[in-house]
């Protein structure tokens, strides 16, 4: 048996991670290696998410078998640790059977779950929930703003990796500091510390020029809007997904859904996806720049991609 290998496609959204992944898998099997993709994304999770995630196409599907997409009900809230649980037996069977597991996403707190451990470690789950329900009353009374600000006081390094948006990391980060007494930003580099939990790790991040991954933006978002996303939200707003849910605060689901509620307008629906869209991936690139195991891609990234794998 080869030795095994895990591949690791990250980077910013819009930048081809979903198609280089399934050419990778393709070029595998091509050289007598079977591979399949484990979708490592926070949104393509949840059932019914479809226009507004950019989940791969039934064709792309067909091509290479994918896992974790539509494991999740999108009235709950699915995490890195739910992630992680489901994702660790995928890529051990996927290693034993002498596949090859390519993780493909921009959910780098997922990665980061997986492959190195959780930021917090082993914690008392009775004072974790009782702090957890502290803090998801309070922004729910006071707004998560506040919150957010709070979390920005006592950790000014959380900027690149907590989104303003991203109500449940906020709660994890402040919950987290409340039970080590330490930064959240302090936690994720000493998880960031932690060896790869499987063999053969190869990890690479896509890179694209500011101007060509602002012109994919604005194309998704386009495409998005044409394909139906108001009516995709809709329908979930009207089979009880909360609008104030994890899954329809993300981007592109929170601006469509503000343009159902009356507080913005349809003009400027497209601008603000792309404006948040881009501040995104700003996130995402500073997430991984912080990633010592990448091994950054630039452009044409299919070539070089095979040519660092020697295929």
């Amino acid at each position: 048996m080869r030795d095994p290998l895990l591949v690791v496609i990250a980077g910013p959204t819009a930048s081809g991670k979903t198609n280089l992944s399934v050419e990778l898998a393709e070029r595998l099997r091509a050289a007598g290696r079977e591979a399949e993709i484990i979708a490592a994304d926070s949104v393509t999770v949840y059932r019914g998410l479809e226009i507004g995630a950019a989940k791969p196409s039934a064709g792309e599907r067909a091509r290479v078998p994918h896992h974790l997409l539509d494991v999740a009900d999108p009235t709950t809230a699915f995490t890195a640790g739910d992630f992680t649980r489901l994702a660790r037996p995928i890529v051990e069977r996927l290693q034993a059977e002498g596949k090859v597991p390519i993780l493909a996403g921009g959910s780098g707190f997922y990665l980061r779950a997986l492959l190195r451990g959780m930021a917090s470690g082993d914690e008392n789950q009775e004072e974790a929930a009782t702090i957890k329900r502290n803090l998801e009353a309070r922004g729910a009374a006071e707004g998560f703003a506040g919150l957010y600000r709070e979390l920005l006081s006592q950790d000014p390094g959380s900027v690149s990796t907590v989104h303003p948006n991203d109500h449940y990391r906020i709660v994890r980060a402040l919950q987290a500091m409340a039970l080590h007494k330490k930064p959240w930003s302090e936690l994720n580099k000493e998880a960031r510390a932690t060896p790869p939990a499987f063999p053969g790790l190869r990890f690479f991040s896509l890179e694209l020029e500011k101007e060509e991954l602002f012109r994919r933006i604005q194309q998704r978002t386009e495409a998005m809007l044409e394909a139906g996303l108001l009516a995709e939200v809709e329908g979930l707003l009207k089979a009880g997904v909360p609008a104030d849910g994890k899954p329809l605060l993300s981007v592109g689901y929170a601006e469509a859904v503000a343009c159902l509620r009356g507080s913005l307008a349809f003009e400027r629906l497209g601008e603000e996806i792309e404006k948040n869209t881009r501040r995104l991936a700003k996130s995402q690139l500073t997430w991984f720049r912080g990633e010592e195991l990448a091994t950054w891609l630039k452009v044409p990234h299919r070539e070089n991609l095979f040519t660092a794998l020697g295929l």
